[in-house]
């Protein structure tokens, strides 16, 4: 059974006291929109300006796009013979572009891109990190890119994220805390994109799966940037519940970021 543990993390104070209206939501309803052969997912992404148009990955079933909003779905990416997908993301400025980080329950073979909304993709390299789990784009410029890199499941320098802003022609690897540590995710702050926000995971000796009592104390960790990745520093989680694996996933609301920790 996976218990999760939830640790709000407060990174900027005033929108904390901040609660939602629940009248303004009210009127919501869950319902299944499929596909039914897709299994679990990994990623979400929607286009802006078109609430109907959003792609999904998977970590054995490729990528998935509808758009009519959820009636018809279709895969998007078996041409890659890539079927492990670790995160998706839709350039803001640009809703044909789309990024997708491949790695999740398998190794995968780096970064692509899309310019068409899907109907071809291209290979942007990074296929040494194995495991991407994050994918963050520029608002305003949609070739320049952070990768969040989980890495191989032994310890070793490929990975922690990494920075391209070329459209993926160039890398610059721009933090790794140590051999061990793989990213698990990242953001940036609604307020301002140039603050961005990455999670770690420590994994132990051997793979990420076996992790040593020291290993587990130090399970979850976060930085902050704030000049959109170039530079970073680590940001304190005293408080946020500890435990054996697990790791760190991202939220963001104006002015705070919220981590969680699971396991």
């Amino acid at each position: 059974m996976h218990v999760r543990f939830f640790a709000a993390l407060l990174i900027a104070s005033s929108a904390f006291s901040q609660q939602p209206n629940a009248t303004s939501y009210s009127g919501l309803h869950w319902r299944l929109i499929g596909p039914f052969r897709a299994g679990r997912v990994t990623s979400v992404a929607g286009v802006a300006g078109d609430p109907g148009t959003f792609y999904f990955g998977t970590p054995g079933g490729g990528i998935w796009k509808t758009t009519d909003a959820g009636r018809v779905w279709k895969p998007v990416f078996d041409a890659e013979h890539v079927a492990s997908i670790g995160a998706v993301a839709v350039a803001p400025s640009d809703g044909n572009i789309v990024y997708a980080g491949t790695g999740e329950q398998i190794a995968g073979k780096g970064v692509y891109r899309s310019n068409d909304g899907g109907q071809s993709w291209v290979s942007l390299g990074l296929k040494e990190t194995h495991f991407i789990s994050g994918l963050l784009i520029d608002p305003r410029n949609p070739d320049v890119v952070l990768v969040a890199a989980n890495g191989d499941r032994r310890p070793g320098p490929n990975r922690g994220i990494y920075k391209t802003t070329d459209g993926g022609r160039t890398w610059k690897q721009v933090l790794i805390p140590d051999e061990r540590s793989g990213a698990m995710d990242i953001s940036f702050s609604l307020d301002n994109p140039k603050v961005v926000y990455a999670a770690f995971w420590r994994a132990g000796p051997g793979s990420f799966g076996q992790q040593s009592e020291a290993a587990k104390e130090q399970n979850g960790f976060l930085y902050k940037s704030e000049d959109e990745g170039d530079n970073w520093k680590p940001v304190g989680t005293e408080g946020c519940r500890r435990g054996r694996g697990g790791g760190w996933g991202l939220g963001r609301r104006p002015a705070m970021a919220a981590g969680g920790f699971t396991a």
